[in-house]
């Protein structure tokens, strides 16, 4: 597996910096759009979105991120992918299908085409994936009990 030069949008932020774009990996590029968003390319097309959500005048604490594979449900793909989604959370390919597994052992079956939508993505909020298109809500894992 190929080790990116920045995981998470802090890293993202602080490795990019003031530039437009960098390139973090090989035929992969954090683009920044914004000061709070950045867009991961490979081979020039968009996989992966990560936001910082504002609330109430300040940072809070949670990012959001989208994903697709842009139509190319590759290894490469599903590895840059997997990079930036939460702990637990990864993108596989079983019989030729898609497959997005949580850790408690929901699979949701995912289109290569269609962009999704990660919410939370901490312990503490619990994570949920919705597919951009449907507002399907693909998998809903439960914060964990303090």
């Amino acid at each position: 597996m190929a080790r990116l030069k920045a995981e998470s949008f802090d890293e993202l932020y602080d490795f990019v910096g003031t530039r437009y774009h960098r390139p973090i990996g090989n035929n992969t590029v954090a683009v920044r759009d914004g000061a709070d968003a950045f867009d991961i390319t490979l081979h020039g097309k968009h996989i992966v979105r990560m936001e910082r959500l504002w609330y109430g005048g300040s940072v809070y604490p949670l990012r959001q991120m989208g994903f697709t594979e842009h139509g190319w449900p590759t290894v490469t793909t599903r590895e840059r992918i997997n990079h930036f989604l939460p702990a637990g959370l990864r993108l596989i390919q079983r019989d030729w299908r898609q497959i997005l597994t949580a850790p408690d052992g929901q699979e949701a079956d995912i289109a290569p085409c269609d962009w999704y939508v990660v919410h939370g993505g901490t312990p503490r909020t619990g994570t949920t994936v919705v597919n951009q298109a449907t507002g399907e809500v693909l998998i809903k894992v439960l914060a964990a009990a303090e």
